[in-house]
C-alpha cells in the first residue's frame, strides 16, 4: 500500500503535466489563430491593392507576399511542433 502522501504527490504530479500539457496546445492554438489571422489580412490587403491599382507589376508584389506568408506558415509550425513535444 502506498501511504496517502505519496499518492497525493503522484496526483499532484499528474495535475502538473496535464496543466503543462493544455497550455501547450493552447499556446499553439493562439500561434495558429494569429498567423491565420494575419495571413487573411496579407491577402485582404494585396487584393485591394490589385483592385485598385490593376498594374501587371502588382502581380510580382503578389507572388513575393504569398511566398514570405508561406515560409512565415512553415517557420510557425515548425516552432509550434517543436514547443508542443
Amino acid at each position: 500500500m502506498k501511504s496517502a502522501t505519496e499518492h497525493e504527490t503522484l496526483v499532484h504530479r499528474q495535475q502538473d503535466q496535464e496543466v503543462r500539457f493544455s497550455e501547450k496546445y493552447l499556446f499553439a492554438a493562439v500561434v495558429v489563430v494569429v498567423v491565420v489571422a494575419v495571413v487573411v489580412v496579407v491577402v485582404v490587403v494585396v487584393v485591394v491593392i490589385v483592385v485598385v491599382v490593376g498594374a501587371v507589376e502588382v502581380v510580382v508584389v503578389v507572388v513575393v507576399v504569398v511566398v514570405v506568408v508561406v515560409v512565415v506558415i512553415v517557420v510557425v509550425v515548425v516552432v509550434v511542433v517543436v514547443v508542443v513535444r
